[in-house]
Formats: structure tokens, C-alpha cells, sequence
């Protein structure tokens, strides 16, 4: 593989397409408007966004790896736009189009799921392992990172906090907006609050610098909050206490390690709106463990789906990659193993990196006199190219142990240790998926 994958933002204004690098430098973007007449011209003006933005990296497309897509709509698992109401998507199936197209494998995720997995992969959430995304703009949408894998749920509905009902009465009477989260404390909730209080005769920057069908944007709001207007202050503060206890819901439900704030509307006024948000998810979260809350601003701003896309596309072919970087053991005899076939009778080590060596037992035999207790030493040259799992293989009658200060050394350095009889270590090894190595004790 090339190492390179092209991460596509499809937006209901605007097309972005890069191409990104195995050590995750941008080579080049491509951008073009999106048509919205219909899905044929809309899918061609992403192949379109798609050629230029490899041909600006120098890049012929067979060394392209993926492809992957950030839509705004709901996808389902294969890579169709289930439901897209903002653009002309819906029952695409945008994967197979672009697959087809290419000749390479294409993911298609919900842009704010892609845009929390770039903010996990390249942003401000890198150093957490399951993060929720709030990204608020003309709605406001929500994505789930657990373990660096997006969740989507069963029906394709996961995280999607914008329609979590925070009005019932509005819900249960049929109200415009259905009682809707995201009615009341996306931009648009902020624009309606702002026109209402106008309309009633309250004067506003606002009503004065537009006309009754211009939209209120996220750039007219913060100058508006810097030259202290009134109305404008009001909408925006109720608007951040709502998403303040919009969040708490979060927590309560999932409890992530970080919670990443983006979109148009935090990008420019989140110097604003996130304290009061802050303040709220302080004054109503449960006590919990004492851990801090992670609040977050988005780092990425604009390219968070766009290299979301990306990393979604990596998915693709990484675990392929590193599936084959790992030889296949089988050890059901006493006093033996196979590594793809080839029979050893004695201890070896599978380094993360996919190399096969045998065991270096001094290492533990000159700090306990034995090689029945691994030591730190040992395992820290098992452990050198930094897996995320350490299979252990006990032998048949797990003899084979860790020593305490080995077992603390693992959790410090947060490898997961798996200690099996070494038939089934085989087996776990096989099936464990990412950085993995392997110490396998062959006989008592």
C-alpha cells in the first residue's frame, strides 16, 4: 500500500476533497460548489472534487488506498445515504458509486460522525479514546467515538442529539420543531429567538443590517455579541445553557472521556458561548468519580469531516495491512507450535511489527532465577515496538506467570494482557485485531 487515502466533505454548499498522507500531512484539497438538482450531478461533482484533488497531490489514483466520504444525512453500514433531508442523497448508495468509479474501497459516514473521528484521529480529542461530538451550525448533529471506532447504533441513529426531545408538550401537540433540541439551540433556534424579540419592538444590530429572508449568520452573531446588543446576548446565552443540559443528558448516558464542541456557530462565537455551557454541565452533572469533565473546542474547524474522512477511509485497509503483517500460530500439541505451518519447539515472541524471534528467557531468569516468572526486562523488549494487546500463552499447564512489577509496568504503559493456556493464546492471538504481540510459552 501507498499510504494514501482522500477524505471527501460533502456539504449542502460546498464540496471538499484532500489527500492525506500515512503520517498524516495533507498533500492537497480540491473544492467545488454542490449542486443540489439531483444526485447524479451532486455524486459527479464528487468524483470531480475527487480527481483534482489527487491530481494537485501528483498522485496517480492506483496509489490511492480509500476513499472515504462525510455526508449530511443518515448512513447506514454499507455506505448508503439512508436519509439526507438537507440535499439530494437520499437511498444514494454513495459507497458503491464511488467504489465502482475508482476501483478502490470507499466509506461513507454521517459528517458529524466523521468529524468527531477527525477530531479523535488529528484534533483536539487525539488523547482520549471515546469522545461525543457536538457540532452546532444551522442544526445541531452529535457523533460517537468509542475505542477509535464510529458508532452508529443498530438503526443508524446513534448520537444523533439534535432530535432528543427537550420540549414534550411541543412533541406531544404536533408543534413545529417537535419539541426538537436542536429547534431551540442550533442557529436557527438562535435566529427565531432573535426575530421574535425584534418583532416584538426590541431593538437589535441585527434587524437593522438585515432584510426579512436574509439569514442570520454565525459572523453577524459574534459581531453582534462584541458590540454588546442586547437581544443577540439573550439568544445566545438561553442557547448555551440549553446545549449545557443537552450535554449533561450526554454524560449521563454515555459518559465519554471528552466531549469536543464544533460548527459554524462555536467556531465563532465559542469564546461565548462555551463557559456558559461549561458553567451549566458544572451545576447540573451528576457527582460521579471525581474525574474531570473534558470540554473540548474542535481544532480542526473546517476540516473535521474532511480528515475524519480520511481516517474513516484507513479503516479500510489497515486492518487488512496489519492482519497480514501477523503470522498465523496454532499450538495444540505439548511442546510445540506452528507459525504458518512451520513447526518450533521452543519459546518465541511475535513482535507488534510481525516478526518472529525466540524468546530471550535471561531476561527473566537473571532477575528470579527463573524463566516461569516473566520480568520487566523481557517484556519490555516483547513489548518494543509498542502493542496495543500482549497475548500471553501460559503453557499447557500455565506455568508460565507474570511477575507483579512486570503486571504493573504493562498498566503503566496501558498494553491490554491477555494470560491463556497456550492452546487457546494461539487462538486469541489470531483473532485479536490492531497492534498486537504474542509471548508464547510452548510446553508446561
Amino acid at each position: 500500500m501507498a499510504g494514501y487515502t482522500v477524505g471527501v466533505d460533502v456539504g449542502g454548499t460546498k464540496i471538499l476533497a484532500a489527500v492525506v498522507a500515512q503520517d498524516d500531512s495533507v498533500l492537497a484539497r480540491a473544492k467545488a460548489n454542490t449542486p443540489g438538482d439531483s444526485a447524479d450531478s451532486m455524486m459527479n461533482a464528487v468524483k470531480e472534487a475527487i480527481r483534482q484533488a489527487v491530481a494537485k497531490a501528483e498522485l496517480e489514483m492506483a496509489e490511492v488506498d480509500a476513499i472515504g466520504l462525510g455526508v449530511p444525512g443518515v448512513v447506514g453500514a454499507a455506505g448508503e445515504c439512508i436519509w439526507a433531508p438537507n440535499c439530494p442523497l437520499s437511498q444514494v448508495p454513495v459507497a458503491d458509486i464511488i467504489a465502482s468509479e475508482f476501483g478502490l474501497p470507499a466509506a461513507v459516514g454521517n459528517d458529524v460522525n466523521v468529524g468527531t473521528l477527525g477530531e479523535k484521529t488529528f484534533g483536539a480529542a487525539r488523547d482520549y479514546h471515546d469522545v461525543f461530538g457536538i457540532f452546532v451550525g444551522t442544526g445541531i448533529g452529535g457523533g460517537l467515538v468509542i475505542d477509535g471506532k464510529v458508532v452508529i447504533g443498530a438503526h443508524a441513529l446513534g448520537a444523533e442529539i439534535g432530535h432528543i426531545i427537550v420540549n414534550y408538550e411541543a412533541a406531544l401537540r404536533g408543534d413545529e420543531g417537535g419539541g426538537e433540541f436542536e429547534y431551540y439551540a442550533s442557529r436557527l433556534g438562535i435566529e427565531r429567538a432573535i426575530r421574535e424579540a425584534i418583532a416584538a419592538g426590541r431593538p437589535s444590530m441585527v434587524g437593522e443590517q438585515l432584510g426579512d429572508d436574509e439569514r442570520i449568520r454565525s459572523g453577524l452573531l459574534k459581531k453582534a455579541l462584541a458590540a454588546g446588543d442586547e437581544v443577540v446576548t439573550e439568544a445566545m446565552t438561553a442557547a448555551a445553557r440549553l446545549l449545557g443540559l443537552g450535554t449533561v443528558t450526554v454524560i449521563h448516558l454515555v459518559d465519554p472521556e471528552a466531549i469536543v464542541f464544533g460548527g459554524g456557530v462555536i467556531e465563532a462565537t465559542g469564546d461565548f458561548m462555551l463557559p456558559l455551557i461549561e458553567e451549566t454541565i458544572r451545576q447540573h452533572v451528576a457527582p460521579g468519580n471525581g474525574q474531570p469533565i473534558r470540554i473540548v473546542r474542535s481544532a480542526l474547524g473546517d476540516d473535521a469531516v474532511l480528515l475524519g474522512a480520511a481516517a474513516l477511509a484507513r479503516v479500510l485497509v489497515e486492518p487488512a495491512a496489519a492482519d497480514e503483517a501477523y503470522p498465523k500460530v496454532t499450538a495444540s500439541e505439548f511442546g510445540a507450535a506452528q507459525v504458518n505451518g512451520i513447526g518450533l519447539d521452543y519459546d518465541f515472541v511475535v513482535l507488534a511489527n510481525g516478526n518472529l524471534t525466540k524468546r530471550k528467557k535471561k531476561l527473566s531468569r537473571q532477575v528470579h532465577g527463573t524463566a516461569h516468572e516473566v520480568s520487566v526486562d523481557e517484556l519490555k523488549f516483547v513489548c518494543q515496538d509498542k502493542p496495543e494487546t500482549l497475548v500471553v500463552g501460559t503453557g499447557h499447564h500455565g506455568q508460565l506467570s507474570l511477575s507483579r512489577d512486570a503486571e504493573l509496568w504493562l498498566a503503566k504503559k496501558s498494553i491490554e494482557c491477555v494470560l491463556l493456556p497456550t492452546p487457546e493464546a494461539a487462538v486469541a492471538f489470531n483473532r485479536a485485531v490492531g497492534r498486537k504481540a504474542l509471548l508464547l510459552h510452548v510446553d508446561c
